[in-house]
């Protein structure tokens, strides 16, 4: 039951941060659009694929467990993903509510096909991004 559920929940992470990436190439990938550079964009691109790398090695590797169990790495890789996982969520929604309330992007990028994103990111505060990544942490170390 526990290595099911950890495939599942691997398999969800992989499948987001695909997701995540997919957005971001989307958006870099319009000349017109004005909000295809910059850090959140960078950054979300540069963290989604690490995210997938780790996904994938974990699913056949369990390396986070082996690392987690190590007494004094193992504080700084939780603090490490548990930062990763944040600022990829954070940078999220920074980016989704630019393409959205900036008169720039809305008007110049096209986001068609991914209204799910910026649907269920626009209105994430501070507090739930943190949360999120609290949740997320969890399932990498401790499945």
């Amino acid at each position: 039951m526990k290595d099911t559920a950890k495939y599942l929940f691997y398999i969800i992470f992989i499948i987001g941060n695909y997701v995540v990436y997919d957005f971001t190439n989307h958006i870099q990938n319009q000349d017109a659009c004005e909000c295809r550079t910059g850090w959140k964009i960078e950054n979300l691109k540069m963290i989604s694929i690490l995210s997938m790398i780790m996904g994938i090695v974990n699913l056949v590797l369990p390396l986070n467990q082996l690392v987690y169990n190590i007494p004094l790495i193992s504080g700084f890789f939780s603090i490490g993903i548990l930062t990763l996982l944040f600022v990829e969520i954070y940078s999220l929604v920074r980016l989704v509510r630019n393409l959205v309330n900036d008169e720039k992007c809305s008007d110049t990028c096209q986001v068609t096909g991914y209204e799910h994103i910026i649907k269920t990111t626009y209105d994430l505060s501070l507090s739930v991004c943190v949360f999120i990544a609290f949740a997320i942490a969890i399932g990498l170390l401790y499945l």
